[in-house]
């Protein structure tokens, strides 16, 4: 019996059953009707027979939706070969804007420093053509303030710092001025382009220092919105060509 049994395993799980069945009809049952039993038998053939059918069938399907399944792989396998594709242009590009990034913020911080240079240059210009006003108006002003103003000149004028309250203060034009018995400091300022902010710099230090004054203002020409402003401050305007 067991190498019965185990000559039935070798069978499919859905074929045992039925080997089983014939086993116990053919070998172990006592003949007594020939016709039945050979019917019986053609009946267990035939299931064994449909049961083949269905297992090939299974077989076919399985085999089937296995082909349908190595294909799905095959595309999840070419997808995944595009975007690794795809991933590695991508990170290209990056790599590539990033360079421009650096080149970019490279000659921004050439602009930058060439943008800096440029002012400093320009600066200095502005500082020479102001120093080089101021020079020609301390030349120039005494003659100036003595015929139209009726000045006397009682003391150079220079270009100094005075100290005030711990603070330090620019003269771009000073000296001392007599009228009769009434002596005057005289506060001056040149500027190539009259400015409102530096106007008004002007004015406050002119504040700061107080005394008998007698202030001048140098400049190529007056906007008019700033004349009732040097009226009102008591500031004399010499247009530039006067002291060419």
């Amino acid at each position: 019996m067991t190498n019965t049994n185990q000559l039935i395993e070798k069978f499919p799980l859905e074929l045992q059953g039925l080997m089983m069945e014939f086993y116990n009809m053919v070998v172990l049952r006592p003949i007594t009707n020939v016709r039945d039993d050979i019917l019986e038998l053609k009946e267990i053939v035939k299931q064994l027979a449909e049961a083949q059918k269905q297992t090939e069938r299974s077989v076919r399907e399985l085999a089937e939706a296995q082909k349908q399944t190595e294909h799905k792989v095959s595309e999840l396998a070419e997808a995944q070969k595009q975007l690794t594709d795809a991933q590695k242009q991508t990170e290209h590009k990056v790599s590539e804007l990033a360079e421009a990034q650096k080149q970019t913020e490279l000659q921004i911080q050439k602009l930058v420093l060439g943008l800096k240079s440029t002012r400093q240059q320009v600066g200095a210009l502005s500082d020479s053509f102001g120093y080089s006003l101021e020079n020609k108006a301390i030349k120039k002003l005494p003659e100036i303030l003595s015929k139209e103003f009726g000045f006397q000149i009682t003391g150079k004028f220079e270009r100094k710092y005075i100290q005030l309250n711990g603070e330090y203060i620019e003269l771009n034009i000073t000296g001392k001025l007599k009228k009769g018995e009434e002596e005057y400091t005289l506060l001056g300022e040149a500027m190539n382009r009259l400015k409102t902010k530096e106007l008004n710099k002007f004015i406050q230090n002119c504040r700061k220092i107080g005394g008998n004054q007698f202030r001048v203002l140098i400049s190529h020409i007056l906007p008019p919105q700033m004349v009732d402003v040097l009226k009102k401050d008591d500031i004399h305007f010499i247009p530039s060509y006067q002291i060419e």
